[in-house]
């Protein structure tokens, strides 16, 4: 027999555990503690930009709702922000929630029936309604454009309550929290973000912190 030598490891000898000194694991929270620091503005950001986003496109999901209806019924529909879902609510620029209604005769501005449950028999007749933006975060601001849009039934948007539409309207959706970034690299790091709606019905989302280049064409806005 071979005997066994004494510098090699055997069953009945097994190497140490070695674990982690209290040292050892107060430098490894403070490395992981320094990282997460230098990552917090990105992620606020990026949270930012994600609740701008989203209630972006659950205003241009709602016009363009209104405008798809007012073809598929064959009946003037209408767009409309506003201020709450309840029986308190009213057409507002700053509005967070948004309403989709027929606009016939019997069915015009929605104020205090948001609350209502969607039917043909109540005035107005409300075809749709959601909450844009939960909070206050995301801000909405309809002033520069409109916050009503109504389509026929060829989609093109016509008057409201008399007044003919705007050749070119934007709603902007932006935090309360930070600066929107601008197309000329100043401003802050929250990328904002605007609905245009043309006289012809058409609505698009843009980002006005793009340049309007040729590789930009399709994202950036294209008024001011």
């Amino acid at each position: 027999m071979h005997a066994v030598s004494p510098c090699l490891p055997t069953a009945s000898s097994p190497r140490p555990m070695r674990g982690m000194t209290l040292v050892e694991l107060l430098v490894g929270l403070a490395v992981v503690g320094i990282l997460l620091m230098a990552a917090a503005p990105s992620l606020f950001d990026w949270i930012r930009n994600l609740q701008i986003r989203s209630a972006a496109e659950s205003i241009l999901n709602g016009i363009q709702l209104a405008r798809t209806e007012a073809v598929r019924r064959n009946l003037p529909t209408r767009f409309q922000l506003v201020s709450s879902l309840d029986a308190q609510c009213a057409v507002s620029d700053a509005g967070r929630h948004w309403v989709v209604n027929l606009d016939a005769d019997r069915a015009t501005d929605p104020a205090g029936q948001c609350h209502k449950d969607n039917s043909e028999t109540v005035a107005p007749t409300i075809l749709q309604k959601a909450t844009a933006a939960s909070g206050s975060v995301v801000v909405v601001d309809a002033s520069g454009g409109s916050a009503v849009y109504a389509f026929n039934s060829v989609g093109q948007q016509i008057s409201v309550d008399g007044t003919p539409p705007l050749r070119f309207s934007q709603i902007e959706v932006r935090s309360a929290q930070g600066d929107c970034a601008k197309a000329d690299g100043s401003g802050g790091t929250v990328r904002c973000l605007r609905i245009e709606v043309a006289r012809g019905g058409q609505a698009r989302l843009c980002d006005p912190g793009l340049a309007k280049t040729a590789a930009n064409r399709s994202l950036a806005c294209q008024e001011d």
